[in-house]
């Protein structure tokens, strides 16, 4: 059932892309999510240099956004627990990594109201951001 139901939402991206870009780029940005490792992660700015991430970049999110390649998990690192990356799946990365091409977050205050928690109002924040989460079982 659950399969079913991630089939059905795949679709509906599918073709929200398609309204939003043409066929083939919508087809080459699906093949491109399909291809990336589910496992990935996206880099403090401030606690590391582009020059130590040796990953594999995720396309849409430079230079920040890697592929997970080691075989310890990501959560198991002391990298992690000093918060010099946090994870999050690379099709995340894109959302801002798309709304960035138009806006310019440097001036911007942003607000999330679904931060859970938080990726992608650490990946804008460039400015000030409020973060907050009314789900309990996320905080």
């Amino acid at each position: 059932m659950a399969k079913k139901g991630k089939t059905k939402r795949t679709e509906q991206f599918f073709k929200r892309m398609e309204n939003i870009l043409c066929s083939k780029e919508a087809r080459e940005l699906m093949e491109a999510i399909r291809q990336m490792d589910p496992k990935s992660v996206h880099f403090n700015r401030k606690r590391c240099e582009t020059d130590e991430l040796k990953a594999t970049p995720v396309p849409w999110c430079l230079p920040y956004g890697r592929c997970w390649e080691e075989e310890i998990p990501p959560s198991r690192t002391v990298e992690y627990v000093a918060g010099k990356y946090y994870i999050q799946e690379a099709s995340a990365m894109l959302a801002i990594s798309a709304v960035s091409q138009v806006i310019d977050f440097s001036d911007k205050v942003v607000l999330d109201l679904t931060a859970a928690p938080g990726g992608k109002a650490t990946q804008a924040k460039k400015g000030s951001s409020f973060n907050l989460n009314i789900n309990r079982k996320k905080r």
